[in-house]
């Protein structure tokens, strides 16, 4: 019973790093194109809710992110800085 318990906990631990990691990931494209979105259709439509909804949208990506670093711990932050970088990895000899 202690094994079957030990490894549960080990792959619920595993799987929170994950999921906190994956929310620190798609914070900011969440923040910065729902901004976007909602402010090209404000200029659009001229209706000021779309401005309203850009904010909420904003608030939720930080409460997004603040909820993935808890999951991650220290190890999933690094581990997304890490992703981070090598995503939007610049050619230093271009």
């Amino acid at each position: 019973m202690g094994r079957k318990s030990k490894r549960f906990s080990e792959l619920l631990r595993q799987r929170k790093g994950w999921i906190g990691l994956i929310l620190l990931v798609t914070s900011s494209p969440l923040a910065w194109g729902g901004i976007s979105l909602c402010a090209f259709l404000a200029a659009i439509t001229g209706k000021k809710k779309f401005l309203a909804m850009g904010g909420i949208i904003y608030a939720i990506s930080w409460v997004q992110f603040f909820l993935g670093v808890y999951l991650a711990g220290s190890e999933g932050v690094t581990k997304a800085k890490n992703l981070r970088k090598k995503i939007f990895k610049r050619k230093q000899n271009e």
